[in-house]
Protein backbone atom coordinates (compact mmCIF):
# COMPACT_ATOMS: atom_id res chain seq x y z
CA UNK A 1 0.00 0.00 0.00
CA UNK A 2 1.02 3.63 -0.36
CA UNK A 3 0.66 6.15 2.43
CA UNK A 4 2.09 9.59 3.07
CA UNK A 5 4.68 9.21 0.31
CA UNK A 6 5.77 5.80 1.57
CA UNK A 7 5.49 2.32 0.10
CA UNK A 8 4.32 -0.11 2.78
CA UNK A 9 4.07 -3.86 3.07
CA UNK A 10 1.47 -4.89 5.64
CA UNK A 11 1.27 -8.50 6.85
CA UNK A 12 -1.80 -8.87 9.01
CA UNK A 13 -1.89 -11.30 11.89
CA UNK A 14 -4.13 -12.09 14.84
CA UNK A 15 -3.33 -14.29 17.82
CA UNK A 16 -6.17 -16.66 18.56
CA UNK A 17 -8.00 -16.84 21.85
CA UNK A 18 -9.88 -14.33 23.97
CA UNK A 19 -7.07 -11.80 23.69
CA UNK A 20 -7.65 -11.04 19.98
CA UNK A 21 -4.11 -9.69 19.98
CA UNK A 22 -2.81 -7.91 16.90
CA UNK A 23 0.39 -9.60 15.73
CA UNK A 24 0.73 -7.81 12.39
CA UNK A 25 3.98 -6.68 10.78
CA UNK A 26 4.57 -3.51 8.80
CA UNK A 27 7.53 -2.74 6.55
CA UNK A 28 8.48 0.44 4.70
CA UNK A 29 10.55 0.51 1.49
CA UNK A 30 13.72 2.57 2.00
CA UNK A 31 16.20 2.86 -0.85
CA UNK A 32 16.74 -0.71 -1.91
CA UNK A 33 15.27 -2.81 0.92
CA UNK A 34 12.35 -3.26 3.31
CA UNK A 35 12.73 -1.84 6.83
CA UNK A 36 10.75 -3.13 9.78
CA UNK A 37 8.37 -0.51 11.21
CA UNK A 38 7.85 -0.35 14.97
CA UNK A 39 4.06 -0.67 15.30
CA UNK A 40 3.90 -1.41 19.03
CA UNK A 41 5.75 1.25 21.04
CA UNK A 42 2.89 3.73 20.58
CA UNK A 43 0.75 1.41 22.72
CA UNK A 44 2.88 2.31 25.76
CA UNK A 45 2.12 6.00 25.13
CA UNK A 46 -1.58 5.13 24.90
CA UNK A 47 -1.40 3.47 28.33
CA UNK A 48 0.33 6.54 29.80
CA UNK A 49 -2.22 8.93 28.32
CA UNK A 50 -5.34 6.90 29.16
CA UNK A 51 -7.35 8.15 32.15
CA UNK A 52 -6.59 6.57 35.52
CA UNK A 53 -8.20 3.12 35.93
CA UNK A 54 -8.66 2.72 32.13
CA UNK A 55 -6.67 0.44 29.81
CA UNK A 56 -6.60 -0.54 26.17
CA UNK A 57 -6.30 -4.29 26.39
CA UNK A 58 -6.77 -5.96 23.03
CA UNK A 59 -7.78 -5.83 19.41
CA UNK A 60 -6.39 -2.53 18.14
CA UNK A 61 -5.94 -2.73 14.37
CA UNK A 62 -4.71 0.63 13.03
CA UNK A 63 -5.43 2.00 9.58
CA UNK A 64 -1.90 2.82 8.41
CA UNK A 65 -3.06 4.74 5.34
CA UNK A 66 -5.40 7.05 7.27
CA UNK A 67 -3.10 6.94 10.34
CA UNK A 68 -5.89 6.34 12.82
CA UNK A 69 -7.27 3.68 15.13
CA UNK A 70 -10.09 3.25 17.62
CA UNK A 71 -10.41 1.07 20.69
CA UNK A 72 -12.64 0.57 23.70
CA UNK A 73 -11.08 1.30 27.08
CA UNK A 74 -11.52 -1.18 29.89
CA UNK A 75 -12.00 -0.20 33.52
CA UNK A 76 -9.80 -2.13 35.93
CA UNK A 77 -12.90 -4.00 37.19
CA UNK A 78 -14.18 -5.06 33.70
CA UNK A 79 -14.27 -8.61 32.39
CA UNK A 80 -11.96 -9.14 29.41
CA UNK A 81 -14.88 -9.78 27.04
CA UNK A 82 -16.95 -6.65 27.82
CA UNK A 83 -15.33 -3.27 28.46
CA UNK A 84 -17.59 -0.74 30.18
CA UNK A 85 -15.35 2.28 29.80
CA UNK A 86 -15.06 4.91 27.11
CA UNK A 87 -13.75 4.65 23.54
CA UNK A 88 -10.53 6.23 22.37
CA UNK A 89 -10.23 7.57 18.83
CA UNK A 90 -6.52 7.71 18.07
CA UNK A 91 -4.50 9.82 15.66
CA UNK A 92 -1.22 8.23 14.62
CA UNK A 93 1.87 9.70 12.95
CA UNK A 94 5.18 8.60 11.45
CA UNK A 95 8.29 9.24 13.57
CA UNK A 96 11.18 7.87 11.54
CA UNK A 97 10.50 4.17 11.06
CA UNK A 98 7.94 3.86 13.80
CA UNK A 99 4.27 4.65 14.30
CA UNK A 100 3.62 7.12 17.13
CA UNK A 101 0.52 8.24 19.00
CA UNK A 102 -0.18 11.79 17.83
CA UNK A 103 -3.51 12.44 19.57
CA UNK A 104 -6.36 10.85 21.46
CA UNK A 105 -10.02 11.81 21.76
CA UNK A 106 -12.18 10.08 24.36
CA UNK A 107 -15.89 9.54 23.84
CA UNK A 108 -18.72 7.72 25.53
CA UNK A 109 -19.14 4.08 24.51
CA UNK A 110 -22.13 1.81 24.11
CA UNK A 111 -22.57 -1.71 25.43
CA UNK A 112 -19.24 -3.57 25.69
CA UNK A 113 -17.31 -0.58 24.36
CA UNK A 114 -19.07 -0.37 20.99
CA UNK A 115 -19.29 3.01 19.26
CA UNK A 116 -22.51 4.94 19.89
CA UNK A 117 -22.66 6.26 16.32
Amino acid sequence: MRADGRILLHISGVESGTGLANSERLFVWRGDHWRDVDVTSWLEELQRRAPTSFSAIKGIFPDYVALKASTPLWLDSDDIDCPSGKRADLALAWRGDRIALDGMRLEMAGKCGNPLR
